[in-house]
């Protein structure tokens, strides 16, 4: 087996963006970070409970 690069840009997240998409249509990590209790000062909050996730996820 010989593997080469013909340098075209590889991505390993383009699979996610569908689902993102569909997230965002149904709200699913949107309506999750309302529902959990977010114990941070709000004095120190920068991001949102619902950015938070979002940005672990994808």
């Amino acid at each position: 087996m010989t593997v080469t690069s013909e340098g075209q840009q590889i991505v390993s997240d383009a699979g996610l963006l569908p689902v993102r998409q569909w997230d965002r249509e149904l709200g699913i990590l949107a309506e999750a970070a309302r529902r959990l209790p977010d114990p941070r000062s709000q004095l120190f909050v920068t991001h949102s409970a619902e950015r938070i996730p979002t940005q672990q996820v994808y």
